[in-house]
């Protein structure tokens, strides 16, 4: 049985053919890299621009740009000394680490709140289907109290006009 199909043989070095892939047989393996600069791939690795030879990544500094101590009266030029002064004359320097003020979470906070007057009427519906004659007792009551007090005022007709209108 013969086969109509026969794979076409590549050549390479066409007009518009790229320079990558490398041509198969080149002999060439291993890790490759483009070069802007000078377009064109490289063998290896791409160099680390970002080299910092002889300096730690993080160095913290006691000394900072001379200041002003409105307590003290005086130039600082010491973070330690700063904070010490600060201590000494009780005074608060804004983005201090120490004193800071916790972040409130105002989601956190509604969410607390909602479950408080959630518990509180749960607790108020409880005890009125305990025993909802005394509330209701209780209610007429207070209503009595509240108009004898708008009679005694002498303001009865005005209120009640009020609230009807």
């Amino acid at each position: 049985m013969t086969s109509d199909n026969k794979s076409k043989i590549h050549t390479y070095g066409h007009v518009n053919e790229s320079s990558w892939p490398l041509p198969f047989g080149s002999g060439e393996k291993g890790v490759f890299h483009f070069n802007k600069e000078e377009h064109e791939i490289n063998k290896g690795f791409p160099p680390n621009t970002n080299l910092c030879f002889g300096v730690p990544p993080m160095v913290i500094f006691d000394s900072m740009p001379s200041t002003y101590h409105e307590k003290a009266c005086r130039v600082v030029e010491s973070r330690k000394e700063w904070e010490s002064l600060d201590r000494e004359f009780g005074c608060l320097t804004f983005g201090s680490k120490k004193d800071a003020t916790p972040r409130i979470d105002e989601a956190n906070e509604r969410k607390k709140r909602k479950a408080e007057l959630r518990k509180a009427s749960k607790t108020a519906l409880d005890v009125y289907r305990a025993n909802p004659q005394e509330i209701e007792q209780k209610m007429q009551k207070r209503a009595d109290e509240q108009s004898e007090t708008m009679r005694a005022s002498g303001l009865e007709k005005e209120l009640t006009k009020a609230i009807k209108g």
